[in-house]
């Protein structure tokens, strides 16, 4: 190996804690490591968003039924609510095989079949609800 002018090894850490490649010359430090994963979950976080609304909108309106409509116990079923029902669990489905497929994939399958360790994609696998959390606080 060929040293540079810090006298470190190629390959090896610098001083600043950051590791050099030989190849492409570029540091990968812990900002680095942290943030592709972080960015991955972000965006798996666009469907998640859809499918915490949908889980939150079945577990209040998906128990109403037409024979529910009359009954006062009900807290106030409406025709929308069980007409909309029906789609709303399918999203709900639909959203939750995606983002679940998405999670298998981009952060177990494909750094492990890399080499690289599934360790940060799981760490940050939380910020897949940040979206649905500026939704909430948006709305």
């Amino acid at each position: 190996m060929t040293a540079h002018r810090s006298g470190t090894e190629l390959g090896h850490s610098g001083p600043d804690g950051t590791v050099r490649t030989a190849g492409a010359g570029r540091r990968t430090g812990p900002a680095r490591r942290v943030l592709a994963p972080l960015l991955v979950n972000l965006l798996i976080g666009v469907p998640t968003a859809v499918l915490v609304a949908c889980a939150r909108w079945y577990a209040e309106h998906g128990h109403c039924e037409y024979a529910d409509l009359g009954r006062r116990d009900l807290d106030q079923c409406t025709y929308d609510q069980i007409e909309s029902s029906g789609f709303v669990l399918f999203g709900l489905i639909t959203s939750a095989l995606l983002v679940v497929g998405l999670i298998v994939v981009l952060d177990v399958v494909r750094p492990l079949t890399a080499g690289r360790p599934v360790t940060y994609r799981l760490l940050t696998l939380p910020a897949a609800l940040l979206p649905y959390a500026l939704l909430l606080t948006a709305a």
